[in-house]
């Protein structure tokens, strides 16, 4: 995870290349949104020196009693992912019970279109 970034919220840390990520929000099934990261307006991440990344790891843990530990490798070396969206289980799901639920209750979103220099260059 070479030069990745880490942000959140009170629920959530979110580990992601700046040059991958230009929001990253958690919307629950009640509809509020929690935005983990948003790329600071007039911002880019300077990709000059080592180009752009071809391959990315996102990472989502939980904190304060949240039990998710998510780790995404996205391989993507022509850049053709706008954006990933992954549904998480209801927490305390157990997968080995087959009484266990199956509803979702959280939506992760990842928006792939950072701000990176090049081409958006200030200096």
């Amino acid at each position: 995870m070479d030069e990745n970034i880490e942000r959140g919220d009170d629920r959530y840390d979110i580990s992601f290349h700046p040059a991958f990520a230009s929001s990253c929000v958690v919307k629950r099934k009640d509809g509020t949104v929690h935005q983990l990261y948003r790329q600071p307006p007039g911002h880019a991440h300077d990709c000059r020196s080592n180009g752009h990344p071809k391959k990315h790891v996102i990472r989502l843990k939980g904190k304060g009693g949240i039990s998710r530990d998510v780790t995404i490798t996205i391989d993507d070396p022509n850049h053709s992912v706008h954006s990933l969206s992954f549904e998480l289980y209801e927490e305390g799901r157990n997968p080995a019970n087959a009484d266990s639920t199956t509803a979702t209750d959280e939506t992760v979103t990842i928006m792939n279109s950072a701000n990176t220099c090049p081409p958006f260059c200030t200096t």
